[in-house]
């Protein structure tokens, strides 16, 4: 797994501990009552922004008594701020949420609500707002996705999303005038001053102005001694030019927490591009075409893929014999699908009789991409019907493992595209001759290296791609004998997590009975290589796998037993690589587990805590929102959990995702104290209940096990890499609180409020 590891316990958010002081009184399930006369404020610092001024109206917040606008503000910063250094806002509710909270603390700072937990949330809101405004600023696909908003929706959504716009232009200074004075008074209240202190260099740094962030850091690490605060102190030093006083922190950090070291390194990489790229730009065009050339793949590190293309495409029109110019410009099309502008490029190549192995590897790269793309019915290009059969045989000339395994996932992608996008149209099922095809593809690769474990993998990835998940159990099954002992042991893992997922996901008693005596026969003797067979992920999976036979047998888990469960977890990884997906979907499933097993023990702070990191780890996923929306459930907040888990309905979820979306948000509804609403998700859960093969019982404090998985195939075309087939087969069996339920006592209680509706 990656550095955060060795980064202690799991901390309490910062956020959960101060806003929960806010509330003027207890959250409550009734409605809101009107603000009395006198009370309305107007804001003093989001007064610019036309959303601030109309969420601060008569009709929105500006009509809420101080006891519900704290309630509000109290939902927002826990449902925002998934750490004290993090915010999701990767939508436009987001964005809108986070204006809605700025909105929240202003007014009840113009209503004379000035207490030390509301300007440690506000402190937070501002955190947030900066955090917006550099991700504007700094990143072009950020900036270009969310200028482009107003003309993606209807005519009759253009001006709120206009609004959306100018306030996320807005933010930044707001936050930068209100930001200053916060952090003085809150610093002067004494209340989380490591956190605090960590904030302000974080600030610091993103504004470039790193000096002064090292200190801010130093004095975050005398107040608490984390880890983190260390590694943040180790980037400030390294950004602001003290190499020595960097290496000075490295050195005793590294001594203390030797799984560091990647993330150190990754920090010192980035510190450079970035340099580097500031002395490039300064040369306005002086630099030689070596550094330039090396330039085009800096630029992408860093973010600007817009500055990228514009010096590719220049520095191919001033050196156009040059091999390394063609290359690099390459890597970047594939990377970017530029499908047009490599077309182009490789024609020239060939024209001038430069076409190496490296150009025939982005060709590679580049066909099979826009085949699947045809395939799956996105956008054509006539790249997809250029034969890559020699380019294939060149490859595979020099390096014969690597050029089977590009040549079979050359094969795949087409083939699962083809039945990914034959279900897309109504197919029950992938089209035969697909079928067919993948099966005689994966069959021929495996007749010329049968010991290779990662073709086993391959084959298998690709028909779970084509939903035919236990012909891929067969097909590994097939493989354990056929590879060395220490692969054999890597693929009885991953074979014993995909019966357990597909176990729970069909109800299958059989398939589970499976999984543990293979998960047995493994063992606990740490695996060979990396990655989702890695010792923690196996650990977690085992202690889920007795959790879900429990579950199975109908035995509800006792709060002993869930405490003892959690110690044989591995801990969160607050600092996980997040270009590794495998990592991601690994670290999704321990924060909601351990949040379930929390729940079931009786501990509602870590529960709360840890749920509220899966939205981190997987913020675009349904499993995500559904454990967010339970982390607001388990806080006493039904209005809150009710919208983040309505906002989920509509995703893509399966039978057993979407019953337990549908019981949170019957139990939301009801706790609100919204009878009809409660009803209309009972109706929908019973609808559910046989597809989803839940059982008819639930007791409380419960945990429900779910399958979530990653499987696929695909090829990598790194700068300065040979083009490699890359494979993910990463089931995860993970666990999220179980609400109780009784089927027939659903069943009756519908029947009843339907009763009572048709009175009236």
């Amino acid at each position: 797994m990656t550095p955060g590891r060795a980064r202690g316990a799991l901390r309490a958010l910062c956020a959960w501990g101060v806003v929960a002081m806010i509330a003027a009184a207890p959250l409550s399930a009734t409605a809101a009552a009107p603000a009395p006369a006198g009370t309305q404020a107007k804001l003093t610092h989001l007064g610019g922004l036309a959303l601030a001024r109309d969420l601060a109206g008569p009709g929105a917040l500006g009509g809420l008594d101080d006891a519900a606008l704290a309630e509000r503000a109290l939902f927002l910063v826990t449902a925002l701020l998934v750490n004290d250094e993090e915010a999701v806002l990767d939508s436009p509710r987001d964005i809108e949420k986070l204006v809605t909270l700025g909105v929240a603390v202003d007014l009840l700072f113009a209503r004379g609500q000035d207490t030390p937990a509301l300007r440690a949330v506000a402190l937070r809101a501002c955190y947030a707002m900066h955090l917006l405004d550099d991700a504007y600023r700094t990143r072009e696909t950020v900036r270009a996705a969310i200028d482009a908003l107003p003309s993606r929706v209807p005519p009759e959504r253009r001006a709120a999303y206009e609004a959306l716009v100018e306030a996320v232009r807005g933010v930044g200074a707001v936050a930068r005038q209100w930001f200053p004075e916060l952090l003085q008074r809150v610093l002067a209240d004494g209340q989380d001053v490591g956190a605090t202190h960590n904030l302000r260099g974080l600030w610091l740094l993103r504004d470039g102005r790193a000096a002064e962030a090292a200190d801010a850091f130093a004095q975050a690490f005398d107040a608490d001694a984390q880890a983190r605060y260390a590694v943040h102190l180790y980037d400030a030093l390294v950004a602001s030019g003290q190499p020595a006083l960097a290496e000075q922190v490295r050195r005793p950090l590294l001594a203390k927490a030797p799984a560091l070291e990647p993330e150190l390194d990754r920090i010192a990489g980035a510190r450079a591009d970035r340099a580097a790229t500031e002395v490039f730009d300064a040369q306005a065009g002086k630099a030689t075409r070596g550094e330039a050339t090396a330039q085009i793949a800096r630029y992408r590190r860093v973010g600007r893929d817009g500055a990228a293309l514009a010096l590719a495409e220049r520095l191919v029109g001033v050196y156009p014999d040059e091999p390394t110019v063609y290359v690099a410009a390459a890597e970047l099309y594939v990377a970017e699908r530029a499908y047009g502008r490599l077309a182009a490029l490789l024609k020239a190549a060939e024209a001038r009789g430069i076409l190496g192995l490296r150009l025939r590897e982005a060709r590679v790269a580049a066909v099979v991409q826009a085949r699947v793309d045809r395939a799956v019915g996105g956008p054509a290009h006539a790249l997809a019907d250029v034969d890559i059969a020699p380019d294939l045989e060149q490859i595979e000339g020099l390096d014969a493992a690597r050029g089977r395994r590009v040549r079979l996932v050359a094969q795949l992608l087409e083939r699962i595209a083809l039945a990914q996008g034959a279900r897309r149209t109504g197919a029950a099922e992938a089209p035969a001759d697909a079928l067919a095809a993948m099966r005689a593809d994966t069959e021929a690769a495996l007749r010329e290296a049968p010991a290779d474990p990662v073709l086993w993998k391959l084959g298998a990835a690709a028909l779970v791609g084509a939903d035919r998940p236990r012909d891929a159990m067969a097909l590994l099954e097939k493989g354990l004998r056929a590879v060395s002992a220490a692969d054999a042991r890597v693929l009885g893992a991953l074979l014993a997590r995909m019966e357990a997922g597909y176990g729970v996901r069909e109800a299958d008693a059989k398939l589970l009975k499976s999984a543990r005596a293979r998960a047995d026969r493994v063992g606990d003797a740490p695996l060979a290589g990396a990655g989702p067979g890695d010792g923690a992920v196996w650990r977690a999976f085992r202690v889920v796998l007795d959790a879900t036979e429990r579950a199975f047998r109908g035995k509800a888990l006792r709060a002993g037993e869930a405490r003892v469960a959690i110690r044989a977890l591995p801990e969160i990884d607050v600092d996980f690589d997040e270009t590794d997906p495998d990592g991601r979907l690994a670290e999704a499933a321990t924060a909601a587990t351990i949040g379930a097993l929390a729940f079931a023990a009786d501990d509602g702070g870590l529960a709360v805590n840890a749920l509220k990191q899966v939205r981190r780890f997987a913020s675009d996923e349904v499993v995500a929102k559904l454990a967010s929306g339970q982390a607001q459930l388990i806080a006493g907040d039904p209005r809150g959990a009710y919208e983040i888990l309505a906002d989920a309905e509509g995703g893509d979820a399966r039978p057993a995702v979407a019953f337990a979306l549908e019981k949170s948000l019957a139990w939301a509804a009801g706790q609100a104290g919204d009878d009809a609403t409660a009803a209309e998700h009972m109706r929908k859960l019973l609808a559910l209940w046989d597809v989803a093969r839940a059982p008819d019982v639930a007791e409380a404090h419960g945990a429900q096990p779910l399958f979530i998985g990653d499987f696929h195939v695909g090829l990598a075309l790194e700068p300065g890499e040979p083009l490699a087939a890359v494979v993910v087969a990463a089931p995860v069996l993970m666990l999220v609180p179980d609400l109780p339920h009784d089927r027939e006592a659903i069943g009756r209680q519908v029947e009843a409020l339907d009763k009572a509706a048709g009175a009236k």
